[in-house]
């Protein structure tokens, strides 16, 4: 199978097709180069965290992203007693690329994410079960707009990262 996947690579490129990460493309050139500015409150936490982990340690920094964060739980199923059983947690996060040194940002875009959990109401359901579940929805929600963020800026890294072949940057 893996022989088969391999001779495919050779038609791909003659078609145009480059990987997004492979050797010299722009959005390889960006790791390590992206300062993650810190976001307040738990969930900027956990999502700056996941930021790191994918657009990796800053060492040779050219760029600092900031983000806005806003995180919602709303209701979305009551029952006939109206009583909410199941929630949405809602992010939404605004961000900013700027160059090291500069004023204007070179990349700006929002994203938006959703996750749902369920808190059963019944006597065997506890509220330690419920807000458990309501962190796990937290946390998916705001690795899902860290990871929609890495991959818009890799979209759109040929157009102000410095990369080999690229130009000079921003």
């Amino acid at each position: 199978m893996r022989a088969g996947l391999a001779g495919l690579a050779p038609l791909l490129s003659a078609c145009g097709f480059e990987p997004m990460y492979g050797e010299g493309s722009p959005a390889r050139a960006i790791f390590g180069q992206v300062a993650v500015d810190v976001i307040p409150s738990a969930e900027g936490y956990t999502l700056r965290e996941r930021l790191i982990e994918r657009l990796g340690p800053a060492e040779r920094a050219t760029h600092r992203l900031e983000v806005d964060l806003e995180v919602e739980t709303v209701g979305v199923t009551l029952t006939t007693t109206n009583v909410t059983t199941r929630f949405d947690v809602i992010g939404v996060a605004t961000y900013r690329l700027i160059p090291i040194g500069g004023a204007r940002p070179v990349f700006e875009d929002r994203v938006r994410a959703i996750a749902g959990f369920s808190a059963p109401e019944s006597e065997t359901a506890s509220a330690f079960a419920s807000r458990a579940a309501e962190e796990n929805a937290i946390v998916r929600v705001t690795r899902q707009l860290a990871d929609d963020i890495v991959q818009r800026l890799a979209l759109d890294a040929a157009n102000w990262a410095e990369a080999p072949g690229v130009g000079t940057g921003p």
